[in-house]
């Protein structure tokens, strides 16, 4: 668990939160994320922590934005 509340966040409602984190159990993402940190010139952000983003967001063009990121992702454009 990762305690928020030593930078002044406070649990709330789902309604009300300003910020939800998710931590992953899925130990690919955090190989990723080292991959990530050994070559911080080539991305400003995890391709599939920015998809799921997106796919969660309620924004009117989602769907469209979804489908261009899996695009490149499925091309290998946006491989470390």
């Amino acid at each position: 668990a990762v305690d928020f509340t030593v930078i002044d966040f406070m649990p709330t409602t789902r309604a009300n939160a300003t910020l939800i984190a998710r931590i992953p159990e899925d130990p690919t993402l955090w190989a990723l994320g080292r991959t990530l940190d050994e070559n911080p010139q080539r991305m400003l952000a995890d391709p599939m922590t920015t998809l799921w983003d997106v796919t969660h967001s309620t924004g009117p063009d989602t769907a469209d934005a979804a489908e261009h990121l899996k695009a490149a992702l499925k091309n290998g454009q946006l491989l470390v």
